[in-house]
């Protein structure tokens, strides 16, 4: 039998999987829900679906291939502190996780594209777009 977990273990374990088994799920600093697609298909869910307007989507920068990130509230409602927290998350899953720094970019949900006859999770960015460098890491378990 499986080991009994604790009900806050439980709930954590709960939120991080409620989009499914291959999106994470976190809640930032700032009380605002960051999603995390895990695999290309999840990405373009992700990217696609779940990114609407001013919401702020992530990926590392520079072709560093990576997962696909996105704080689900509006650009001016979210802080600093949350830009960086799901940096980290997008550095974290990314092909540049063991070289220290890595460099991520983001911008509006809405300047996110699929270009037409693209490989699943391929996506272009349209538009004004930022880039932090950033350690990658994730929050700490009960974030």
């Amino acid at each position: 039998p499986e080991p009994e977990r604790a009900p806050a273990e439980e709930a954590a374990q709960r939120f991080k999987r409620k989009y499914g088994k291959d999106i994470d799920c976190y809640l930032s600093p700032g009380g605002h829900e960051v999603v995390c697609g895990r695999s290309s298909t999840m990405n373009e869910y992700v990217s696609l679906r779940l990114a609407k307007g001013d919401m702020v989507w992530f990926h590392t920068d520079k072709g560093i291939p990576g997962s696909h990130v996105l704080i689900r509230a509006l650009w001016d409602e979210v802080p600093q502190d949350d830009f960086e927290f799901a940096a980290k998350i997008a550095a974290y899953h990314s092909k540049g996780k063991d070289k220290g720094n890595v460099p991520v970019m983001y911008c509006k949900g809405h300047q996110v594209r699929k270009p037409k006859g693209s490989p699943k999770g391929t996506v272009t960015v349209n538009g004004d777009r930022y880039s932090m460098v950033v350690e990658p890491g994730l929050p700490e378990r009960g974030d």
